[in-house]
C-alpha cells in the first residue's frame, strides 16, 4: 500500500472520529470544542466497537460502514456557520505533523507479542470468551485494541491497525492548543499557558 492511500485513509479516520463527535455532541446536547469533539469521537468509536464485536467480527464490511456513517456526520458538523475555520486547519496541521511520526516511528516492543495477535482475533472472528487461557496478552483487553479493530479497511488491510495512539496523541494536542489560545486572547494567566 502506498503512502498517498494511507494517508488518504489516515484523514478519512480523522474526518470519521469527528463525525462520531459530533453525534456524541447531539446525543449529550452539549457544544464541544474540537478537541473535545475527538475525545468523544474516540469514545463512542471504543463503545461500538465493544458493543459490536459481541455480534460480527470486525471486517472490511462492518468498518467500512462504520467509517462512512462517522464521515457523513463529519461533513455536516463542517458545514456549521459557527465552525472555526482557523482551528479547522490546525487540526488538519496537526494531524499532517503526525502523519510523518507514523511513517517514522517503531511499534511498541510488545506489539507483536500481543497488541496485534489481539487486534487481529477481533478483526478475524466475534469474540471468543476465554482466551486468556491461550496467551497471557490475552488476559487484558484494551480499548486501544478495540480501536485498532476498527481500522481494518478495504486495501489498507493490516497497515493502520497500530493508528489509535496517534489520533489520542492529536486531540489532546488540539484540546490545549484551544486552551492555549483562549486564555492568550482573554489574555488570563493559567498554568497551563507554561506547559
Amino acid at each position: 500500500m502506498g503512502i498517498l492511500s494511507i494517508f488518504f485513509y489516515y484523514y478519512l479516520i480523522l474526518f470519521s472520529i469527528i463525525g462520531y463527535g459530533n453525534i456524541s455532541s447531539k446525543l449529550l446536547n452539549r457544544s464541544l470544542s474540537l478537541g473535545e469533539i475527538g475525545f468523544y469521537g474516540l469514545a463512542l468509536l471504543i463503545l461500538i466497537s465493544y458493543i459490536t464485536n459481541f455480534i460480527i467480527p470486525h471486517n472490511y464490511i462492518h468498518n467500512s460502514i462504520l467509517i462512512l456513517i462517522g464521515v457523513i456526520s463529519a461533513c455536516f458538523y463542517l458545514t456549521k456557520p459557527n465552525l472555526d475555520k482557523n482551528l479547522f486547519f490546525i487540526t488538519l496541521s496537526v494531524f499532517a505533523i503526525l502523519f510523518v511520526g507514523i511513517l517514522l516511528f517503531k511499534n511498541h516492543d510488545d506489539f507483536f507479542y500481543y497488541h496485534f495477535p489481539y487486534t487481529l482475533s477481533l478483526v478475524e472472528q466475534k469474540k471468543i470468551i476465554g482466551l486468556g487461557h491461550l496467551e497471557h496478552g490475552f488476559r487484558t483487553p484494551s480499548s486501544i485494541f478495540y480501536l485498532n479493530s476498527l481500522f481494518y479497511l478495504p486495501l489498507a488491510k493490516l497497515s493502520l491497525i497500530n493508528l489509535g495512539a496517534i489520533y489520542y496523541m492529536g486531540f489532546s494536542n488540539i484540546f490545549f492548543l484551544e486552551k492555549i489560545f483562549f486564555y492568550l486572547k482573554e489574555k488570563k494567566t493559567n498554568i497551563l499557558l507554561f506547559l
